[in-house]
This record gives C-alpha cells, sequence and structure tokens, in this order.
C-alpha cells in the first residue's frame, strides 16, 4: 500500500519502501489514501542527478520551474533556504502517470527541514497539469454546494472568494463550501462536474466532494447588489484567466479552454456587484431560483 493524495478521483502517490515522514499540511489529510496503485506514481530515488541545463519550458519566477528531458519533463523545486538550492525535482512522462521523485542528498528523512516529500507546489502542480491534459480544470474560485449543485463564485484575488465562503457558512448553514480558493472541474462525457480540493484560501474551506455545476458568478465589490448576466464569451474568456494549464502544452490548454467554453455556455453566468453582508447571499439566492 502506498500513501497517496486522491483529488477529484485522481491519485498521486509514493513508491517507496521507506516511511513516509510527517503529514501533509492543511486540509490535505482530508483527501490522504492508501492505496495498492495511484494514478501518478512516483518512485522515490536519491541517486538520479538534476540536469540542470535541460532547456527550460516554463519558469514560474518563484521555486519551480519546468524543463524538457528527452521525451519527459522535468520539475526543479529550488529555494535559497535549502542546502542543496535545487530541494526537489520529479522527473515525469507527459502523460502525468510514472515519475521519479528525487530529493537530493538525503531522501525521504525524517531530519529533513521539508515536512512531507508531496508538500506543496508539487502535488498540485503534477495534478493540475494531470488535468489539464484530459480536458479539466483548476480554476480559482469559491465554490457552494447548494440543493445539490455546485454555484461557482469567482474573480481575482480580492473581489471577495473567501468573504462570500464566510458569509454563505455562518448564514446558511444547509449550504456547503467546497473550496474558497481552488476547485476541480471534470468533464466526464456531456456532465461538468466541480470537486472541491485542499488548496484552501484564507477561510480555510476544503471539502472532499463534489457537485454537477449549476451557475457561474463573477464577484465584483459594490454598493449594493446588482446581477446582470453576462455574454457566454466574454464569461469563457474571464474564466480562462483564472486557470492554470501548463502553458507549454498546446493541447493542454487547448482541452481546458474547450471545458471552459462548456462552462460559459451550459448554465446561468453573472456578474455579481455586491456588498460584504447577508444582504448578498440573499440576493444571490433570489437570483439562483429564478435562473
Amino acid at each position: 500500500m502506498m500513501q497517496a493524495l486522491e483529488v477529484a478521483g485522481v491519485s498521486l502517490g509514493l513508491d517507496t519502501d521507506q516511511p513516509v515522514p510527517g503529514k501533509l499540511a492543511g486540509k490535505h489529510e482530508f483527501f490522504v489514501q492508501q492505496l495498492s496503485r495511484a494514478t501518478i506514481e512516483l518512485k522515490v530515488d536519491t541517486a538520479i542527478n538534476v540536469h540542470t541545463n535541460a532547456p527550460v519550458l516554463f519558469d514560474s519566477q518563484s521555486v519551480w520551474k519546468v524543463h524538457q528531458l528527452g521525451e519527459q519533463l522535468l520539475y526543479t523545486f529550488s529555494s535559497p533556504a535549502f542546502r542543496p538550492e535545487i530541494y526537489k525535482h520529479v522527473q515525469i512522462d507527459t502523460g502525468y502517470t510514472r515519475g521519479t521523485l528525487s530529493l537530493p542528498g538525503k531522501g525521504i528523512d525524517t531530519s529533513r527541514a521539508i515536512p512531507h516529500p508531496l508538500d506543496a507546489p508539487m502535488d498540485q502542480l503534477l495534478l493540475s497539469h494531470h488535468f489539464a491534459t484530459r480536458g479539466h480544470v483548476e480554476l480559482h474560485c469559491c465554490t457552494l454546494k447548494r440543493n445539490g449543485k455546485a454555484i461557482v463564485l469567482t474573480g481575482f484575488s480580492g473581489a471577495g472568494k473567501t468573504t462570500a465562503a464566510r458569509l454563505w457558512s455562518a448564514h446558511r448553514p444547509d449550504v456547503k463550501i467546497l473550496s474558497d480558493d481552488r476547485v476541480i472541474i471534470r468533464r466526464d462525457g456531456s456532465s461538468l462536474n466541480v470537486w472541491g480540493t485542499p488548496w484552501c484560501g484564507e477561510g480555510q474551506f476544503a471539502l472532499n466532494e463534489r457537485a454537477p455545476l449549476g451557475a457561474v458568478i463573477f464577484l465584483r465589490h459594490g454598493t449594493d447588489n446588482s446581477l446582470t448576466p453576462m455574454d457566454p464569451r466574454v464569461a469563457a474568456r474571464e474564466l480562462y484567466a483564472r486557470t492554470f494549464p501548463p502553458a507549454w502544452n498546446v493541447d493542454a490548454v487547448n482541452a481546458v479552454l474547450t471545458t471552459i467554453t462548456s462552462m460559459a455556455s451550459s448554465v446561468p453566468v453573472f456578474n455579481f456587484s455586491c456588498r460584504a453582508d447577508v444582504s448578498a447571499v440573499e440576493a444571490l439566492e433570489r437570483a439562483l431560483d429564478r435562473a
């Protein structure tokens, strides 16, 4: 059996005979499974040298880069706080199913500063990019599960997603908050399903549940509560700006665009200029019940 992180039906696990130290932070514990096989399996091997001269496909300008390494991808993670500075790297196939995780120098060791081998941002990157290659989408949003449907509340940072999650949680206990920051939209045949993830925001809302997509709401700060329908083409463009496909993979980008277009055209989509109080909950409820 291997310890695996399972999100939206896809698991990321470590293939190792060594004990895995620590535990995943935050809400990850609600997504951990013990499995005989994982969708994405990483064999732990400390003997592999990192190929620092491999061509760079993408530089996040933070801790991670993606390189082309023959027919595989190489994800490197670096920080001046660690020695060696590249403290972790993953070689993986372009289909994101089998790879090798290396923790240079020590491997999985309880004396190492890294709290867990599957720590952020590696877990989110590998799972998100696996999903994207299959037309599924990681979306920056807050999502409510109301009357059995997923109501996606999206917007850029500061638009009020966490505030909305807190208001609905406080005033509508029958409504569940799947996430206040990131969800996965899975395209399963003709259906679009929204799954909670462990990658929560400031409000720490994260549920390992799913619901069919019911509506998409674009949040804006306002002095009153006003909902206006959005053109699906505008909505699709705005949704794409809040997704995280691997930019170097044209097929994955196109697959994500197809799903985003389906989202914008298959359910009600609104701009919601709203107050940061319970009146916003009431106004949105009325609009959803009429839609």
